[in-house]
């Protein structure tokens, strides 16, 4: 074979190696990294999760909120109790056991609270995700973008926003709330803090159905 020929020969080799090598980054890289559908996708799942998680914590916090009531309950009854036997001084032996009873229960609704505090810092959690996500849109002006069925990141922000600060007014009337059942001695009063820590008059209705807004609009919801 000829100089010639051989030049030839090694510059198609050299070609052919350049070549393959290209079109195996060039594949990577498309493997690499995901399509405008996939990341679409993904954060469409984690809008998805937030929601679930929502859902899942109010359920909790509601099923909290009934076992603390149950505890406050016990402590208005006791309450009521010494009040209307106070003018029986020679009982004093049991009057001490129902005081030291009020104290153990102060204890244990003062651990309630401080479940649904926990609670409550999981829903500042997932509103910082939502907040993430929204973030994430607007640095790409895609703010207006619809992921899933009507609404945009921003939309599911807000809601969860509105949500977490109804809970955060509810979390601070029952701080609230528990001094004042340890403070008072009137009877009517005490009928009032209860029913109040019964109802949580910041959670409204109209609460609700923002939350089954964000779960129907998440497609959680049929």
């Amino acid at each position: 074979m000829s100089n010639l020929a051989l030049r030839e020969s090694a510059a198609a080799t050299w070609i052919a190696s350049r070549l393959a090598l290209f079109y195996s980054i060039s594949k990577e890289k498309k493997l690499s990294r995901p399509s405008r559908i996939e990341m679409k996708m993904n954060e469409k799942k984690q809008l998805q999760s937030c929601c679930s998680q929502w859902y899942s914590l109010t359920t909790k916090w509601q099923e909290k909120n009934n076992q603390s009531f149950t505890i406050a309950n016990q402590v208005v009854n006791l309450k009521l109790q010494l009040i209307r036997d106070r003018p029986a001084s020679h009982v004093a032996t049991e009057v001490t056991n129902m005081k030291i009873s009020v104290q153990d229960n102060h204890q244990m609704l003062v651990e309630a609270l401080n479940e649904l505090g926990d609670i409550y810092r999981n829903f500042e959690r997932l509103t910082s995700n939502f907040q993430a996500i929204r973030d994430l849109y607007v640095q790409k002006q895609q703010e207006n973008v619809i992921i899933c069925k009507t609404w945009t990141t921003n939309h599911f922000y807000e809601s969860s926003l509105n949500i977490l600060e109804s809970y955060q007014k509810e979390l601070q009337l029952k701080k609230c709330l528990m001094e004042e059942f340890f403070r008072t001695n009137d009877r009517e009063f005490l009928l009032f803090l209860l029913s109040a820590w019964l109802y949580q008059p910041y959670l409204t209705p109209q609460l609700k159905l923002l939350l089954e807004g964000m779960l129907l609009e998440s497609e959680l919801r049929a």
